[in-house]
């Protein structure tokens, strides 16, 4: 049977709620549904303490911690709901998850696949972006949370100079673009940083050391994943639209 962990940073008290609905709806039970919230403060009785200290990686960590049975296992994060198209990824996780294809081979791990025409030592040229991910069995759980621990360790060289550049190109690039649509406070900007480095060299360490296939959520759904990410490219521009007009 299939889990789901979610990691969210939410203030309010509601994403749990949000979470676990839209896992219902997508055929998750109950009990294999897993929420922990790195913002620190008060629980709500749907969700669990998350580790804010490497972002959404440690809190990944707790998440596959929790899981007991056989898979498939789901990692997914709150940008779900603010960056996403939820109908479109929500059709793509139900028919991967009764595809056979997913368990056809043990270790397997799919994601959100981003491609590049170069590569660096810190980054492959096809990475997964790390809001999503689904893994066929345990095998699969164990190179993922290996990987994560490296990760949150920080366990990596220092950045090469080619790297840094284009971290600060990308970051400093209008959103209009095609750059970081976010704030970019200095505060912002660092955090920002350290989580694309994170991010680079989780797909490093599984796709580099252990050799594994970078696969899309939408391997067998490849028109709707192309039609899913480009929503979710509108989506993400008309948000940076509303933030700049309103401050």
């Amino acid at each position: 049977m299939a889990e789901i962990g979610w990691v969210i940073y939410d203030e309010a008290g509601l994403g749990a709620n949000q979470c676990r609905e839209w896992s219902r709806l997508n055929g998750f039970e109950e009990d294999q549904i897993f929420v922990f919230n790195n913002f620190v403060g008060r629980m709500s009785q749907h969700e669990s303490a998350g580790d804010n200290a490497a972002y959404e990686f440690s809190g990944y960590a707790l998440a596959l911690d929790k899981m007991q049975g056989q898979g498939p296992f789901v990692l997914i994060n709150d940008t779900l709901f603010r960056h996403h198209w939820k109908p479109g990824w929500a059709y793509l996780l139900r028919g991967l998850l009764n595809d056979p294809w997913l368990r056809s081979t043990s270790g397997r791990i799919v994601g959100d696949l981003r491609s590049e025409s170069f590569e660096f030592p810190e980054k492959p040229a096809t990475y997964w972006a790390s809001w999503i991910f689904v893994m066929s069995d345990r095998i699969a759980l164990q190179r993922m949370r290996t990987a994560l621990e490296r990760v949150i360790r920080e366990d990596w060289s220092k950045p090469s100079q080619a790297y840094v550049d284009y971290l600060d190109q990308w970051l400093n690039k209008s959103w209009w673009q095609g750059g970081w649509q976010g704030n970019p406070s200095p505060a912002a900007l660092q955090r920002k940083t350290l989580s694309i480095r994170r991010e680079h060299e989780l797909s490093r360490i599984l796709l580099n050391e252990q050799a594994l296939t970078p696969y899309a959520v939408g391997h067998h759904q490849k028109f709707l994943y192309r039609v899913t990410r480009l929503i979710d490219r509108m989506l993400a521009r008309y948000a940076a639209i509303r933030r700049n007009l309103h401050g």
